[in-house]
Order: structure tokens, then C-alpha cells, then sequence
């Protein structure tokens, strides 16, 4: 059999609540009676208009006794359908991450710039690339706990001790270590009294991106605003060598900018989740040395690091 032609036929959907309108109510509410001066033969019904005769179907006074009368399957057909129609009701839900971290430093005046009370959290899932749809955001056993420790931190950050802590310094001087790419030179160099900064913090390799204090792995012990005094040099930005090759400008003053850090977040000569810019980058003259005054803030167990925002920002093959 040889098949020479073929035909799709479409047929056009049937609406069950027109339809069930045409059977049961038109014969009240058409185009010769309208009783209740509702009209339902002229296409879709307004809202006010379906949501009556919703009631009366439910209640069971429409189609009235003496009409023809839909059997119970068609009844709960028919509403079922109408309801499914109407717009979603709005889910109740928790806060996502966002929202609760927001929430809380809104409700209780906190700066959440080094404080996360959701770190612990589990991620939120998404939908749509929307983290704050109600039916997506579970909630678990191992949240319901987080969520008794986070308050526990909040109301340890929001209700501090009455006494004001004691005025601290501290001062380093020597023994710098960065990381293991650069002290082992450094030490045969004898340059362990210097940090030395030379790269952008963003690139991958972290080398000369972050000068961290190595010897305060403990941070700060309170929350505050501290002092923070920093002898700098800028060495050698006039160079022979092919600006091309470091992603440099030459004619741009080296700048020195300051972050948090945290070493229970993770390594300090690196990227972490939460470091936040704790004052703006300053131009630092070519020579020196010369001295730098910062006032910041840092919470508890944070130090600042240094890092060199227009710092060295390509490797290519033979400029290391």
C-alpha cells in the first residue's frame, strides 16, 4: 500500500465549563430568558458571573429542580475545572537565605557585611532561576537546627556585653608568610620582613594577590572599629618589559586596597565568601616607604588583608 497523501485534522478544545453551561443554564440564561438578568450564551463569563454560578452549583440551587440536573461526576467536573482556572493561591513560605540574612540585619540594626548567620544553611532551591518560590523552599530538620544556631549568633551579635572591651594594640613587624610559592625566595632572600603584593585578587592563581597576618589566624577579639597603620612602597611600575604582558597600565598609580579575612573561612592569601572592602583603595606614590592610616571596621575574628587592586592581572607563557 502506497500511502499518497495525508491529512491532520485539528479539532478544537472543548471548554467543559461552556460546555456544562450550554447544557444546564442556557435554557434559564440565554438569549430568549435571562433570568436574574444574567446572560451566559456570549462567550466567556466575567469573574463576578462564573463566581455566581459557582455558588449555586455548589449549594445545589442551580440548574433549579425542575431543569435538567447534571449527575454529582459532572457537578465536581465542572467546579473542579472552574477552580483550576482561577489564579494560584500565594503558598505560605519561609524566608530563603537572602531574604532571612536581610530580614535580620534590617529587624535588629546589625551590619551584615561580616556576619552570615546562614553560612550553615543548605542552598535554596531554585525555580525558574527564582530562589523564593514558595513550593521549592523545603524546609528539613537540619534547617529547623541551623535555625536555632543562627539565632543563638544573632542574639549574641545584637546584645553585646555592657562593658566596653579594652583598648588593644598590636603591631607586626617580621615574619610575614604569604604562602608557599612565594617564602620559599623570600626567606633565601631574607625578605620575610616584607609582603609583597603584585597581583590582581581576582585571577586564578592567587600569587602576590592578598598580604594577610599569617601570625592573627585569630582575628580581632570583639566587635569594632580599629586603627589599622601600614608602611607601604611602590616599587618598580616603570619597567622595561612589554605592559602587554603583566594587564597593566603604566601611567596609573599602584593602589593599595584592604579586605576582610577570616582564616576559619578558608586560606587567607585567597578568596573568600565574605570579605568585604573595609575602606577605599588609596594611590600609593612611587618609592617611600610611606605610611598609611585605615579606620575600619572588623567583627570578631576578622583581620584585614591588603591586596593590590590594579595589580598584575595576566600570566602568559615566559612573564613569571
Amino acid at each position: 500500500m502506497i500511502l499518497t497523501a495525508w491529512f491532520l485534522v485539528l479539532a478544537a478544545a472543548v471548554d467543559p465549563a461552556a460546555e456544562f453551561l450550554s447544557t444546564f443554564c442556557i435554557s434559564c440564561h440565554g438569549e430568549k430568558v435571562q433570568m436574574g438578568n444574567r446572560r451566559f450564551d456570549r462567550g466567556a463569563l466575567s469573574a463576578a458571573d462564573m463566581a455566581a454560578v459557582v455558588r449555586r452549583v455548589e449549594s445545589g440551587t442551580m440548574p433549579p429542580r425542575q431543569a435538567r440536573q447534571p449527575g454529582e461526576t459532572e457537578r465536581q467536573a465542572f467546579l473542579l475545572h472552574v477552580a483550576k482556572q482561577g489564579p494560584e493561591s500565594v503558598v505560605l513560605r519561609r524566608l530563603n537565605r537572602r531574604e532571612y540574612r536581610n530580614t535580620i540585619g534590617d529587624l535588629l540594626h546589625l551590619d551584615m557585611d561580616q556576619f552570615d548567620p546562614t553560612s550553615r544553611f543548605p542552598r535554596d532551591q531554585q525555580y525558574a532561576h527564582m530562589d523564593n518560590i514558595g513550593e521549592t523552599l523545603v524546609t528539613s530538620g537540619y534547617l529547623l537546627e541551623q535555625y536555632l544556631d543562627a539565632a543563638e549568633a544573632v542574639m549574641a551579635k545584637a546584645l553585646p556585653g555592657a562593658a566596653a572591651p579594652p583598648s588593644r594594640t598590636w603591631v607586626f613587624k617580621d615574619h610575614f608568610r604569604q604562602q608557599k610559592e612565594l617564602d620559599g625566595a623570600r626567606t633565601r632572600n631574607k625578605m620575610m620582613h616584607l609582603m609583597l603584593l603584585y597581583e590582581h585578587p581576582r585571577t586564578p592563581h592567587y600569587e602576590g594577590a592578598y598580604a594577610p597576618l599569617h601570625a592573627f589566624p585569630e582575628g580581632v577579639p570583639y566587635d569594632g572599629i580599629y586603627e589599622v597603620k601600614v608602611q607601604v612602597e611602590a616599587l618598580h611600575r616603570k619597567n622595561p618589559y612589554d605592559p602587554k604582558l603583566f594587564g597593566m597600565d603604566p601611567e596609573a598609580p599602584f593602589r593599595l586596597g584592604i579586605v576582610a579575612g577570616n582564616a576559619r573561612a578558608g586560606y587567607l592569601q585567597h578568596e573568600q565568601p565574605i570579605q568585604p572592602q573595609l575602606a577605599e583603595p588609596v594611590d600609593v606614590p612611587d618609592g617611600g616607604p610611606h605610611w598609611f592610616t585605615f579606620r575600619v571596621r572588623l567583627d570578631k575574628g576578622y583581620q584585614p588583608r591588603f591586596t593590590f587592586p590594579n595589580g598584575r592581572a595576566l600570566w602568559q607563557a615566559g612573564s613569571r
